[in-house]
């Protein structure tokens, strides 16, 4: 015989509880397995079940909601174990997002980086002496300057007299800012800079 109730205590953890029959204080205990397919119990619910006899006691089956539609219960029940889905889908998302674009990132530099001149480095050492820069010297590149009041030292001026052109290194106007000597003969770019 079929029969009408309320769910008076429900443990979302051990998807399990207990109905209670409106004609009694008769109780049977109720699993998640014998609720219709896709409803969510929640306490105060009314449902309609039929009871079998069991080891523990008398047990409820077959229970559905004679009140509310299926899909009304799946739509208004909260979702018990999706939070967690959800952050572990966003998070691995955003894993694999991140390993894309530094994929692509990585990509792209190296494949534009042929494309792109290469700067070299030139270091004047304590000596006069020209080299490839090396670590802890001082580098200098042609970065557009032409005057002596650009240059911050002797040496780069040098280097830009040697290795930069359009440079307008003559500092005191005798002609000889060019470092070849076609001057007054000293070689010295910037003379105020150079002594």
């Amino acid at each position: 015989m079929r029969r009408q109730g309320r769910i008076v205590e429900w443990n979302d953890a051990q998807d399990c509880g207990v109905v209670q029959w409106h004609g009694g204080d008769e109780r049977a205990s109720a699993h998640i397995g014998a609720f219709e397919r896709g409803a969510r119990p929640c306490i105060g619910d009314v449902v309609t079940y039929d009871v079998v006899a069991d080891d523990g006691g008398p047990k409820a089956t077959g229970i559905r909601y004679p009140t509310v539609s299926p899909a009304i219960r799946r739509a208004a029940a909260p979702p018990s174990r999706l939070p967690l889905q959800r952050v572990a889908r966003t998070v691995l998302a955003v894993v694999v997002v991140a390993v894309v674009a530094t994929a692509g990132w990585r990509h792209y530099v190296a494949r534009h980086a042929a494309s792109m001149p290469a700067l070299a480095l030139v270091a004047f050492g304590t000596d006069g002496s020209m080299g490839a820069a090396s670590a802890g010297s001082v580098a200098f590149e042609c970065a557009g300057k032409q005057h002596c009041s650009q240059m911050g030292s002797c040496a780069e001026a040098e280097f830009h007299i040697a290795h930069c052109p359009d440079t307008k290194l003559d500092g005191d106007g005798d002609g000889d800012g060019d470092g070849d000597g076609d001057g007054d003969g000293d070689g010295q770019p910037c003379e105020d800079r150079c002594p």
